[in-house]
């Protein structure tokens, strides 16, 4: 039996041989996800066949067996969080606290209050298995009083997957369990108001923290526990007219 793991945001592609006696399968040759075509001059292209399939976000958390002439392959769904802000839309997350909008296509906190703060209660994610979690961020001001953290998976204060960025130059992941930090990542980095890719990769108990595609460093650490994606905005003293946005937000377990 074979066995596979994608997201709702995967295809899943087996491609397969049969045999041009009996048609049954001779061969799997490729089990993939989000397959690029493979070379197959050297056969028989009659006896070539191809199973595809697109999970939906019902399937998250479920595992599935397909049989394929004989052959069974084992699936389990991922969660899976992408958003885009395409749409304009943002009635699948909860306003905790402030003002949010995404009518200009990225999520956008606004104007008036210290504190802005929103949640994606639609899928937990756990912080105890792989994952990886990245999005597009760009502050709006040059005011030294602005920060905000970005929390990919939130059960509580005390137990939290959290990057913090301060208009100073604070660049912070810091992975709590327990109101312990039992992992941390403080690279800095250098204020403007360009649009910026960050990234955190989570395998093994070890984590990894990217800025535009270039690793900001590692470090190890294990945690046990379940949770929400968070984002939690500050603008504080004469920083309350301090924006945000967010765009390209993509979470999966691995």
């Amino acid at each position: 039996m074979s066995k596979i793991s994608i997201t709702t945001n995967d295809t899943l592609e087996v491609t397969y041989r049969v045999s041009s006696d009996t048609g049954e399968l001779s061969e799997i040759l490729n089990i993939t996800k989000n397959s690029t075509t493979k070379d197959i001059s050297n056969l028989n292209v009659k006896e070539i066949k191809k199973f595809t399939w697109n999970p939906q976000s019902s399937d998250e958390n479920k595992t599935y067996k397909f049989n394929i002439n004989g052959e069974t392959l084992e699936v389990k769904v991922l969660p899976n969080l992408v958003d885009d802000f395409e749409d304009g839309s943002i009635d699948d997350w909860e306003i905790i606290e402030g003002s949010w909008t995404a009518t200009n296509n990225y999520l956008e906190d606004q104007i008036g209050t210290e504190y802005k703060e929103i949640e994606y209660s639609s899928i937990s994610f756990d912080a105890s298995k792989n994952f990886n979690a990245e999005w597009d961020i760009r502050f709006n001001s040059g005011d030294k009083y602005q920060s905000t953290t970005f929390r990919p998976i939130y059960k509580d204060e005390n137990n939290k997957v959290e990057v913090i960025m301060h208009e100073e130059g604070r660049f912070d992941c810091s992975i709590f369990e327990g109101g312990n930090r039992i992992a941390r990542i403080n690279p800095g980095w250098s204020h403007n108001l360009n649009f910026h890719t960050i990234r955190i990769e989570h395998r093994d108990n070890t984590w990894e923290l990217f800025f535009d595609g270039n690793s900001q460093g590692t470090d190890t650490g294990s945690v046990s526990y379940s949770g929400l994606l968070n984002i939690r905005n500050r603008s504080w003293s004469n920083g309350t007219n301090d924006t945000y946005d967010f765009d390209n937000i993509t979470i999966s377990q691995l």
